[in-house]
C-alpha cells in the first residue's frame, strides 16, 4: 500500500445535525482553500533528521548533535515513519532531540535549558513530562483514527476530501497514521486490531518480588512490607507514575503502529 506521513484530527459528521453539518462545512472549506493542516497535524513526506544534524556547520547548530540511531525533528521522533511527540530541549533558538546536545550548548548553565512539547514551551522538566502524556495519550486516538486524503492532501472532514478529490480528479483515500487503504472498510478493521493490540499493553504493580494486577492491592502490600511499588510495563519497572504512565502509552502507541505497518504491506 502507498504511505503517506499523516497527522490530522477526524471531525465527525452527522448529516441530521445541523450545527454539527455547518461547523464541518466550515472546516471543509477552510481545508480545500488552504489545502494544509496546523503544524504537528500536516501531511508531509520523507525521514527529517534533526535539524542540529541538517544545520551542522553553522552557527546556528554550533554544537547540537543528535546521536546518528535516532530520527529526529525537533520535539518528535519517528516510529514507522510515524511522528511520536517527545521532549525537544531548547537553548536559545536551538532545539535539538538530544539531551547531552542541549547541555553542551549550554556550556555548563543546564540551567538555561527549557522544554517544549508540542510548540509549547516549559521552564520545568516535571510540567512537560505531564504535558507530553497528555499529547501522547490523545496522539493515540489521533493516530486510530481513520482520515481522508486525497493525493498529498488529509483532512479530517469527508466533505473537505469529496471536494478535493472533485477538484484534483484523484480519488480519496483511508488514513491511519501514516498508512493508506483504498477502502474505508478495510481502513476501520485495520484500525480495531490496532486498538486491541495497542489496548492489551497494561500495567502492573509490583512490591518486592510479588506483582499485582491492581493498585489498591500493591498499596496494602506495600504498607505491610514496607517496600515501594513499583510501576511495570513489560519489563520496565520504575517508582515514577507519571514515567510508567508514559511508558504505557508509548508501548500502546507502537503495538497499535505495528499492526498498521503489517496491514498496509499486505
Amino acid at each position: 500500500m502507498m504511505q503517506r506521513f499523516a497527522f490530522a484530527t477526524l471531525a465527525a459528521v452527522i448529516l441530521c445535525a445541523a450545527p454539527v453539518l455547518a461547523q464541518c462545512q466550515k472546516t471543509c472549506q477552510k481545508a480545500k482553500t488552504s489545502q494544509s493542516t496546523d503544524k504537528g497535524k500536516a501531511c508531509s513526506h520523507g525521514k527529517t533528521t534533526c535539524p542540529a544534524m541538517q544545520a551542522a556547520g553553522t552557527d546556528k547548530a554550533k554544537t547540537a548533535m543528535c546521536s546518528s540511531d535516532v530520527t529526529c525533528d525537533g520535539d518528535v521522533v519517528r516510529f514507522k515513519g510515524v511522528k511520536l511527540p517527545r521532549i525537544g530541549f531548547k537553548v536559545g533558538d536551538q532545539l535539538t532531540c538530544c539531551m547531552k546536545a542541549a547541555k553542551q550548548m549550554t556550556e555548563g548553565d543546564t540551567a538555561k535549558i527549557k522544554f517544549v512539547v508540542a510548540d509549547k514551551t516549559y521552564e520545568n522538566l516535571g510540567e512537560a513530562k505531564a504535558a507530553r502524556l497528555k499529547v501522547l495519550e490523545q496522539y493515540y486516538e489521533d493516530v486510530l483514527t481513520v482520515k481522508y486524503a486525497v493525493g498529498d492532501k488529509c483532512v479530517g472532514c469527508p466533505l473537505a476530501a469529496k471536494g478535493m478529490a472533485k477538484e484534483c480528479g484523484q480519488p480519496v483515500r483511508y488514513r491511519l497514521a501514516t498508512f493508506e487503504f483504498a477502502e474505508k472498510a478495510r481502513a476501520e478493521e485495520v484500525a480495531k486490531a490496532a486498538r486491541a493490540a495497542g489496548d492489551k499493553v497494561a500495567m502492573n504493580w509490583a512490591v518486592g518480588e510479588k506483582m499485582f494486577n491492581s493498585p489498591v492491592h500493591a498499596a496494602e502490600a506495600a504498607k505491610t512490607t514496607g517496600e515501594k511499588v513499583e510501576y511495570c510495563v513489560g519489563e520496565h519497572k520504575t517508582t515514577s507514575e507519571i514515567t510508567a504512565k508514559t511508558r504505557l502509552i508509548e508501548t500502546r502507541i507502537t503495538a497499535a503502529l505495528e499492526v498498521l505497518a503489517k496491514a498496509a504491506q499486505g
